[in-house]
């Protein structure tokens, strides 16, 4: 018999080792088979930097970050749709050799607060959906 597996790795690199547990309708003492996955998955792009954090003081022209997505694997990386709070940030997503620049403005029209926004970017196969977080804090002017 065959049996199919599927192991998600899309949001996962580094070491991996599962195990899946098989029972058949074998001989009581032989129902029981163990198949072991062990790899080590490597990521398919890097996001730098990983993070965008924007500490901005009301009062103060709003920030801009631009983040770099750069493909690893040999795929073409094709941007389909990028996610995001349009009340707070713009986003602009340009095409630059084998990554993509992602310039970030935010818009600084918020409540003295922290703050947590996530763009979520739709790509093409094999890469699926990436996510850069955006984090910070709003005060007001000293």
């Amino acid at each position: 018999a065959d049996v199919k597996v599927i192991l998600d790795t899309m949001a996962f690199a580094g070491p991996i080792d599962k195990t899946i547990l098989v029972m058949t309708d074998e001989n009581k003492n032989d129902r029981l088979h163990r198949l072991r996955l062990r790899a080590k998955i490597r990521p398919m792009v890097t996001i730098t930097p990983p993070l965008v954090r924007f500490d901005w003081t009301k009062g103060k022209s709003p920030q801009d970050m631009t983040v770099t997505v750069h493909r690893l694997a040999q795929q073409t990386l094709n941007i389909e749709k990028v996610d995001f709070n349009r009340d707070n940030l713009d986003v602009d997503v340009q095409s630059a050799a084998d990554s993509w620049q992602v310039r970030i403005h935010w818009k600084g029209d918020v409540p003295v607060q922290p703050f947590q926004e996530m763009i979520q970017i739709t790509a093409g196969p094999p890469y699926g959906n990436l996510q850069i977080p955006v984090l910070g804090h709003v005060t007001t002017k000293r």
